[in-house]
């Protein structure tokens, strides 16, 4: 069902979003599934941290492209849109693989 939905919301994405929207909508898909296949244990061309930092940056470029597109007045720092899963994940203390109680979860 998720992938379904997925899908179905790719597809809107390709069908009103200007060329740049759809280029960073690639760009975030393809370093999505590089995170998504080190976090299931198969090999990647990304460390773990690269491939995060690789994933929130690339939302972050789909976000700008995609006000832009829409006519949205932003400002053109990135800070509040960040994703802040990924300066948990990349920051916290070298070999910790598991959450811990009271850890963010967003």
């Amino acid at each position: 069902m998720a992938e379904e939905e997925r899908t179905t919301r790719w597809e809107a994405v390709l069908m009103l979003g200007d060329d740049a929207v759809v280029a960073a909508a690639r760009q975030w898909h393809d370093v999505a599934f590089r995170l998504m296949r080190l976090a299931l244990g198969q090999t990647s061309d990304l460390t773990w941290n690269e491939a995060v930092r690789a994933t929130g940056q690339a939302r972050g470029r789909f976000y700008t492209a995609a006000r832009r597109d829409l006519g949205v007045k932003f400002d053109e720092s990135s800070a509040p849109y960040e994703w802040q899963m990924s300066k948990w994940l990349t920051e916290r203390p070298e070999g910790r693989n598991t959450a811990v109680a009271g850890d963010p979860v967003a």
